[in-house]
Order: C-alpha cells, then sequence, then structure tokens
C-alpha cells in the first residue's frame, strides 16, 4: 500500500516517458505484467526500433518467470556515479513485483518496499522538505521518508569516492614533487662542491660560475621530464583503468 501511493505521487507529478506510457491504477497484481525500460536497455536488445509492445523476462531457461510486455521507454538516469557508463535499467510496478520475479529470486527479497521521489521547485530544498513528508504521510501514515536533499548533494555525494581518490594521488604527486627537487638540489650542492677547484680557476680566469651550476642542473631537470613524459605514455593508460 505505501509504495502504492509512492506510485501515486509519481503519476500525479506529470510524469510521461519519452514513447509509450506510465504506470497506471490499472497495473494491479493480477493484471497483465508490464514495465518501463531505459533507452540503453532498448537499444541494446531492439537497436533501432520502437520497444513498445516487446516482451522480455529474466533469467535463462533453467528459471521459470513470465513473460512482461514494455509499456514505456524513458532516458537514461544515472543511478551511480556520474562518470560511470549508464547500465540497462528497468521499472516495474509494486504491486506486480511478486508475479515478476518469483520464479527468479527469493520470495521475501521482493516486498517493494522502497522508492525514490524526485521533485523540481524553485523553493531551497530546507525550505520544503516537510512538504513531500506530508504528502507522503496522507498517502499511508506509516510510511517513512527519512532522507531529503538536493540533487546537488546527491550528485557531489556520488562524486565523493572520485574526488577522494584524486585528492590522494595528488599528494603522493606533490610529495613526488618535493622529494624530486630535494634530489635535484642535493645533486647540484654535491656537484658544486666537488667542483670548487674548477670554480675558483673559473673565477679567476673572469668566467660565469652561477652559469655553469644553472647550465647542470637544468640538463637534470630536462632529462628528468624527458624519462617522465616517456613514463606518461605507458603509465596513462593504466591509471584510466
Amino acid at each position: 500500500m505505501g509504495h502504492g501511493g509512492i506510485r501515486r505521487l509519481f503519476c500525479r507529478a506529470g510524469y510521461s516517458g519519452d514513447r509509450g506510457r506510465a504506470f497506471t491504477q490499472a497495473d494491479r497484481a493480477d493484471s497483465p505484467l508490464v514495465f518501463i525500460v531505459n533507452r540503453t536497455l532498448a537499444e541494446r536488445y531492439w537497436p533501432g526500433q520502437d520497444p513498445i509492445g516487446k516482451r522480455i523476462h529474466f533469467g535463462g531457461r533453467a528459471f521459470v518467470v513470465p513473460w512482461l510486455t514494455i509499456v514505456g521507454e524513458i532516458g537514461d538516469i544515472k543511478q551511480g556515479a556520474t562518470d560511470q557508463d549508464t547500465r540497462p535499467q528497468r521499472y516495474e510496478p509494486a504491486r506486480q513485483l511478486k508475479r515478476a520475479f518469483v520464479g527468479y529470486m527469493p520470495p521475501d527479497t521482493l516486498t517493494g518496499d522502497y522508492g525514490i521521489i524526485v521533485l523540481r521547485s524553485t523553493m531551497e530544498p530546507e525550505q520544503m522538505a516537510d512538504s513531500p513528508r506530508a504528502i507522503v504521510h496522507s498517502f499511508d501514515p506509516q510510511l517513512p521518508l527519512p532522507r531529503v536533499e538536493s540533487m546537488e548533494r546527491a550528485v557531489a555525494d556520488s562524486r565523493a569516492p572520485t574526488r577522494f581518490t584524486a585528492a590522494y594521488i595528488s599528494a603522493f604527486a606533490m610529495i613526488a614533487v618535493v622529494l624530486a627537487a630535494l634530489g635535484v638540489y642535493g645533486l647540484v650542492a654535491f656537484s658544486a662542491a666537488s667542483r670548487k677547484r674548477e670554480m675558483a680557476i673559473r673565477l679567476a680566469l673572469g668566467s660565469g660560475v652561477v652559469r655553469l651550476i644553472l647550465l647542470f642542473g637544468a640538463r637534470l631537470g630536462f632529462a628528468g621530464c624527458l624519462l617522465g613524459a616517456a613514463a606518461t605514455l605507458f603509465a596513462t593508460p593504466l591509471m584510466r583503468s
């Protein structure tokens, strides 16, 4: 009953698929089983075709599951991180959940006691947090709505692992830069200390000592950049994965 209330709210919000229709009150537990699919699923199994009216079922031949009729197609929706590939997705009425998957999944997992409501509003999320709760409770006073957040917050949370990884790698990169700078400085200092006699002669002859040391350090840096660029060509495919 609670999930049915969410579905009524979902339809009242003016939802309409890109093709076909949305779920209605006629999609009961004893009515023909129906599905709504996303564009990725439709293009995978019926490329270039209208999926409305096509039939699909889940599981292999060993599973005794009924066939479901596709009644709607919607655009792709990111369910996880925004940088991940869109996966084939399907949506079914909660009342038909057990009939559609009873031979494919354990019956105790087919509860349909979950749902997500998406609202578009000009109000701030903190100001409108009580409104969806009041609407949901008007359908079922015992139906909880535990989490209300803005789309910006949801997107930011989905990107948190990526940001953490980027910060982690950047920290190690900064440490590597500091160590490399210390190494170059130590090598140049050691070279300068071991060439004191040569530098004294150059000073006596009026030759530039600073230019000599800077050129030595520049050659080290240039060689390091070349080696780093070559290593990047091989490491980039590994980092992308």
